[in-house]
């Protein structure tokens, strides 16, 4: 599981929007592309 840091706190924000903005494959794809770039974030610090 993830630490709760302060950029992943809006996580459920950006899904609830996606999900009443977009269709679902594209939300799925937002959430891939952001689960992604924190994973890419998370090894760039190290």
């Amino acid at each position: 599981m993830k630490m709760g840091t302060g950029p992943e706190l809006s996580q459920p924000l950006k899904k609830k929007l996606a999900t009443q903005l977009l269709p679902p494959t594209h939300m799925e794809d937002l959430i891939i592309a952001e689960e992604s770039f924190q994973e890419l974030r998370r090894n760039g610090m190290r």
